[in-house]
């Protein structure tokens, strides 16, 4: 069901709770003022495919300007607030935004924005004062409702641009469909987690991210409960689990690293007895903070594995990732087919390109008709892939790396993952990266790029011993030539690492060849 529905069954019935601030809305009022934001873009002569862009931390607006989309038929774009202006500029323009709403904590971005992003007709800002912007407040207190709503709005959603400039998916097929066969993988991610009316999902995890937009989207459609934090820690989302009786908690890797690496006497300090469900995606989780929160939670730790494209999804419960540690599951949107370089099929066991096989094509890149092409089978166009190099096993699917990010070395291919896997293993380990730097023969030498345990001492004895460490694990072809140990990895918000900026902007403590 969609908002207004619940709205007309339980109108005081709690859509969501801030917990920064405190702030709760029913479904009637958060149906109210969705209607309103809606009465303002159809006045302001938005029609039907027409895109409103959004700038927020999770907030009440989020909602707001997400239902509103949805009832005038508009595609809603969420914008990653952690980019540079620039990349906002380009993700705003490369939309075809008519519409732009921009919360108070982001305002001050409002006036560079304004000039980089002239298409925009209407902006609406929370607070006053900006020029060329309305105060959103002001504008929806004298708002009328809209009128006609059609519930048959979409979502038009940017790439992490982990991997290059963001792209936007546009999703095909969606203008006209009835709500319920519009949703996509948010009808598919509901029953996997049980959410129902009685769900208090906690949502740690920003909701420009796809899947975090889509477990909203399926939690508010069963008429569930939000709670959603715009600064999450791990002590932060064990205090709101406690503090608002949550069932389901929508974490970041960063987030449950923090919670796996908390005392046993913080961990207690926290009540957890109403948690059924802890969910994460978009970055890969490290096998031993995974054990450790099993461990710790029993088996309530799941994962979802898919992208923006939303043309596929597997699912994977804490039970299963125990029979099966290290995959991502199997799918519950698409058939997973693992194909060679030329296209073939690969049975079972076989490393291979990732693609999701669906009834039609699911997407298409925005003004990009090529990349779209460039991620298609070469002779099945509704088999897509993401880039992914993985095998079956048993139904499950097990991701290897990024093809992008594989190394060809003249003893075979190496997927820096592996090493990285490896390497995590060790204690002092924070964060790692493993990247192909060519030397003046042109010869491709393997460096591990660390970020080290805070108070660890880094140094050649660290070096030799990461080494050693790597070196009784995998093939000796395999193991870095260099180490470098860093203070950061660049990663996005979710936790998933930007390696195309590791060779060239991380600053090195101290580089150690061995």
């Amino acid at each position: 069901m969609h908002l207004a529905e619940h709205a007309r069954r339980d109108p005081d019935s709690l859509a969501l709770v801030v917990a920064d601030t405190g702030l709760r809305m029913t479904y009637g009022e958060l149906d109210d003022r969705s209607a309103r934001v809606a009465g303002l873009l159809q006045h302001a002569g938005l029609r039907e495919g027409d895109v409103v862009a959004l700038l927020t931390e999770n907030s009440v607006l989020s909602a707001e300007v997400y239902w509103a989309a949805m009832r005038r038929g508009l595609s809603f774009t969420p914008v990653d607030h952690s980019l540079g202006v620039e990349e906002i500029a380009y993700v705003i323009n490369d939309s075809g935004a008519r519409a732009l709403f921009i919360s108070e904590s982001m305002s001050e971005l409002a006036g560079s924005l304004a000039a980089l992003t002239p298409h925009v007709e209407v902006r609406f800002v929370r607070g006053s004062g900006i020029e060329h912007h309305e105060d959103y407040e002001g504008a929806l207190s004298s708002a009328s409702v809209s009128v006609g709503d059609t519930w048959n709005g979409s979502e038009l959603v940017y790439s992490a641009g982990t991997t290059g400039r963001p792209k936007g998916v546009r999703p095909l097929g969606v203008y006209g469909a009835a709500p319920d066969d519009r949703a996509g993988p948010a009808r598919h991610i509901a029953p996997c987690c049980g959410i129902t009316a009685n769900t208090v999902c906690l949502c740690a995890m920003p909701l420009y991210e796809p899947t975090s937009l889509q477990a909203f989207v399926a939690v508010q459609m069963a008429g569930g409960t939000v709670v959603t934090l715009a600064e999450p820690s791990a002590e932060a989302v064990l205090g709101a689990i406690g503090r608002y009786r949550g069932s389901h908690a929508l974490c970041s890797v960063r987030v449950l690293s923090e919670m796996a690496g908390l005392p046993r006497a913080t961990r207690a300090r926290y009540d957890l007895s109403s948690l059924t469900l802890v969910i994460h995606t978009a970055a890969p989780c490290p096998a031993e903070v995974k054990r450790e929160l099993l461990e710790w939670l029993g088996p309530i730790v799941c994962e979802f594995y898919g992208a923006a494209e939303g043309n596929g999804l597997t699912f994977i419960t804490g039970m299963e990732w125990l029979r099966k540690p290290g995959s991502v599951g199997r799918s519950v949107l698409g058939t997973v087919r693992v194909c060679d370089a030329d296209g073939h099929e690969l049975p079972e066991g076989r490393v291979g390109l990732v693609y999701f096989d669906r009834p039609g094509r699911s997407f298409a890149y925005s003004n990009a008709p090529e990349l779209t092409r460039s991620v298609m089978h070469p002779w099945r166009e509704n088999w897509t892939t993401m880039g992914d190099i993985g095998y079956l096993e048993d139904g499950y699917l097990f991701l290897v790396d990024r093809k992008e990010f594989a190394l060809t070395k003249d003893e075979g291919v190496v997927y820096p993952r592996e090493v990285e896997d490896v390497l995590a293993e060790h204690p002092v380990i924070a964060d790692v990266a493993v990247v192909g730097m060519h030397d003046g023969q042109e010869q491709l030498r393997l460096r591990a790029v660390i970020r080290a345990a805070d108070g660890t001492d880094v140094g050649p004895v660290l070096a030799r011993e990461l080494i050693e460490h790597v070196s009784d694990r995998i093939a000796h072809w395999k193991v870095p030539d260099k180490v470098d140990f860093v203070r950061e990895l660049p990663r996005v918000t979710t936790g998933k690492l930007i390696k195309r900026k590791v060779a060239a902007h991380y600053t090195v403590i101290d580089s150690v060849a061995v």
